[in-house]
C-alpha cells in the first residue's frame, strides 16, 4: 500500500471530520452543478410525445366571431373551428352547425349543405346548454322542411331554450300551445309564453299580447294597453303592429282619430309588406284621406295587397279593373279578382260580381 493510501486509512479511522468532508463535499458539488444546469436556459427542445395535445387559447367574443366569419372563406380558420368543436367548445359546435345548415346563407359556404351534419352539431351544442342551438332545433322540427315534422321533439328543444329566457323559444312554445302542436291547444298557456317572450323584446309576441288586449281574448279588454304593446312591436318594424296602430288612428280606437298618423303607419306597414296595410294605404289614396286622391297609387297598393292574399285588396283591385280606375278597364281581370275575393271571404265581392258587366 502506498504512503498516500496508508495516510488516508489512518485519518479515516481516527478523524470524524475527515470522514464527513470526504462524504459531504462530493454531494454538495453535485448539487451545485445540478442547480446551475437547472437554472440555465436549455438549448435542447423537448421531444414531442404521442399523447401531447395542442393548447387552444381562449378567444374573446369578438375574436370568436371573427374566426367564425373567416371560416366561411379561410380553410385554416375552418380547421381551427372544427378543432375547437371537437375539443368540446360549445360556440364552435353551434357555428359549425350554421355552416352546414341550409337555412343559413353565408356569403361563401366552405362546406356542402348537409342538414344531418347541421343537426348533429346543433345537438352537441344544445346538449351543453347553447340556447340558440336549442332554438334552431325546435324550429327545424316545427317546420318539417329539412327534417320530418316532430312536434314532441320540437317542444322539447323549444322548452329548453325558453327555460333559459330565449325569447324565440318562448314564442315557439306560445305558438305551439295556441295551435295545439304536440298537445291540446291551450290559449292560457299560449299567452303566458307570449307574454314572457314579449317581456324579452320579441316583436311577434308583443303583437300577440296586444291582440289579446285589443280583443279581450285572454286579457281584460284594454285598447290603451293594446296600443302600448303594438307600439313596442312597431318600433321593431313589425308590419302587422304598424297596420294595427294605423287602424286605431283611422277609427279612433283607444286614441283620438288622426288621419295623418293613420296614413303614416299604414305606409310603414305597407312598405314592410303587410297586405292589410297595403289595402288601407290604397284606400286612403283612393278616397283622398290625409293625401290627394290618386287612383294610380291606389291601384298599385291594391295590387300589392291582393297579390299578398288580402281579400279586401282583391275586391278593391277587381273594382278598379271593372271601373277602369287607375288602370285600363278589363272585365275579365276584374272578374278574376272578384271571384278570388269572394272565395277568400270578402262579403262585398259577390254583389260586385253581379254588378260587373
Amino acid at each position: 500500500m502506498s504512503g498516500a493510501l496508508r495516510r488516508h486509512a489512518g485519518l479515516w479511522q481516527s478523524d470524524p471530520r475527515y470522514r464527513l468532508a470526504w462524504v459531504a463535499w462530493p454531494q454538495i458539488a453535485c448539487l451545485l452543478i445540478a442547480g446551475w444546469l437547472l437554472s440555465s436556459p436549455s438549448n435542447v427542445r423537448e421531444a414531442a410525445v404521442p399523447w401531447a395535445k395542442p393548447i387552444i387559447p381562449a378567444l374573446t367574443p369578438a375574436q370568436f366571431d371573427a374566426l367564425r366569419n373567416h371560416a366561411e372563406t379561410d380553410p385554416q380558420a375552418l380547421d381551427r373551428l372544427r378543432q375547437m368543436a371537437n375539443s368540446g367548445n360549445v360556440g364552435a359546435q353551434f357555428s359549425l352547425g350554421t355552416l352546414y345548415d341550409p337555412d343559413f346563407k353565408p356569403p361563401a359556404r366552405p362546406v356542402p349543405v348537409d342538414i344531418n351534419t347541421a343537426i348533429g352539431w346543433y345537438e352537441k351544442a344544445a346538449g351543453h346548454g347553447h340556447s340558440i342551438a336549442q332554438q334552431n332545433l325546435g324550429a327545424k322540427y316545427y317546420e318539417g322542411r329539412w327534417v320530418p315534422t316532430d312536434y314532441p321533439r320540437a317542444n322539447f328543444w323549444a322548452r329548453k331554450a325558453a327555460e333559459q329566457g330565449n325569447p324565440v323559444g318562448e314564442r315557439m312554445l306560445g305558438w305551439a300551445n295556441e295551435k295545439g302542436l304536440g298537445g291540446p291547444a291551450n290559449r292560457t298557456h299560449a299567452l303566458e309564453w307570449y307574454k314572457r317572450a314579449a317581456d324579452h323584446g320579441d316583436s311577434f309576441s308583443e303583437a300577440q299580447v296586444a291582440d289579446a288586449y285589443r280583443s279581450g281574448d285572454g286579457f281584460a279588454l284594454n285598447q290603451t294597453e293594446a296600443l302600448n304593446w303594438y307600439r313596442k312591436a312597431a318600433a321593431q318594424k313589425n308590419a302587422y303592429a304598424q297596420m294595427r296602430i294605423g287602424e286605431a288612428y283611422l277609427n279612433g280606437t283607444g286614441v283620438e282619430r288622426n288621419l295623418d298618423q293613420a296614413f303614416s303607419y299604414f305606409q310603414q306597414g305597407a312598405n314592410e309588406g303587410n297586405a292589410a296595410a297595403q289595402f288601407y294605404l290604397g284606400a286612403m289614396y283612393d278616397q283622398g284621406l290625409a293625401t290627394a286622391v290618386d287612383p294610380v297609387q291606389a291601384f298599385q297598393w291594391f295590387k300589392k295587397g291582393a297579390e299578398n292574399g288580402n281579400a279586401d285588396a282583391e275586391n278593391a283591385l277587381g273594382l278598379a279593373y271593372g271601373q277602369g280606375r287607375g288602370v285600363a278597364r278589363d272585365t275579365a281581370t276584374a272578374r278574376f279578382w272578384l271571384e278570388k275575393a269572394k272565395q277568400n271571404g270578402n262579403t262585398a265581392a259577390a254583389h260586385n260580381l253581379q254588378m260587373l258587366r
